[in-house]
């Protein structure tokens, strides 16, 4: 049970990383503001004490003309092999200006009924792939520093689609989302098995139809060392769009399966 409250944060990252402090590469696909939801199940318990999980992710990317709007709303129930329940969940809102330099958010993460924390505060960058400092105002007033090269989540997403219109595979990146207190987190980005969507896709997933997509496996470090272990390992079927269509949270002795339920388009607030 520990070990899922140590990283259902990370679920955050998994879907926020879906957008670039650089101009979108002519070669990608256009990205799409979209709302989606994910039906959540469990893939493999293997000699982990949780026998079964259930829930869902709500997830909406908002043009909001002077930036990108982001609100995810994340439910995870567990079932014990003791026979008791959990559930654990996380709410979010931020805003990142699209020249990835200015990120706001509010973070609130849940037990049961019970908030168990609350994040809020504002980062901001010198300069694009320059250093910068968060200041937070939940749970209390704190200012960290933020490393040269760090990206906020709509910065990164949009990083994934430009190493993959540039057929490269991996890359290395600090990540800050507000998700905890500690600052950044180290991620490791490593892009597969690309491929063009299929009939059966088009048919169902209009948005989705003529698009490819790329398997992208994400490795998250506690901080911005690349020789630490990793907190926590995830894989998305990326579309070039920016629209996920299944995720994978491994949290070592099991791992939990997302898949798309419902997608549409959202128009720009502006």
């Amino acid at each position: 049970m520990n070990a899922v409250r140590r990283h259902t944060r990370l679920g955050l990252a998994a879907l926020f990383l879906c957008l670039a402090a650089f101009a979108m590469p002519a070669a990608a696909a256009e990205v799409i503001p979209h709302h989606a939801v994910y039906e959540l199940s469990l893939k493999s318990g293997g000699h982990s004490e949780v026998s079964d999980v259930t829930g869902t992710i709500e997830y909406d990317w908002e043009d909001a003309c002077d930036g990108w709007a982001v609100s995810y709303r994340m439910d995870m129930n567990f079932l014990y092999q003791a026979g008791n329940e959990m559930q654990f969940g996380m709410n979010v809102a931020s805003w990142e200006s699209k020249d990835g330099l200015h990120y706001r958010f509010f973070v609130k993460r849940l037990e049961g009924d019970q908030v168990t924390d609350e994040y809020r505060g504002e980062a901001e960058l010198s300069v694009a792939g320059g250093p910068g400092k968060v200041k937070y105002t939940l749970p209390e007033e704190k200012t960290l520093d933020l490393p040269a090269g760090t990206l906020f989540p709509t910065a990164h997403s949009l990083r994934i689609l430009d190493i993959v219109a540039q057929g490269q595979t991996f890359f290395w990146a600090n990540f800050f989302d507000g998700s905890d207190g500690n600052g950044v987190l180290g991620v490791n980005t490593v892009v597969t098995e690309r491929k063009d969507s299929d009939a059966a896709i088009g048919k169902a997933w209009p948005l989705l139809a003529g698009t490819a997509y790329s398997n992208v496996q994400l490795a998250f470090f506690p901080s911005s060392d690349e020789s630490a272990l990793p907190e926590s390992e995830q894989q998305l079927l990326m579309f070039d769009n920016g629209v996920t269509s299944e995720l994978l949270f491994d949290y070592g002795n099991f791992t939990v399966a997302g898949k798309l339920k419902e997608l549409k388009k959202l128009k720009p607030s502006c």
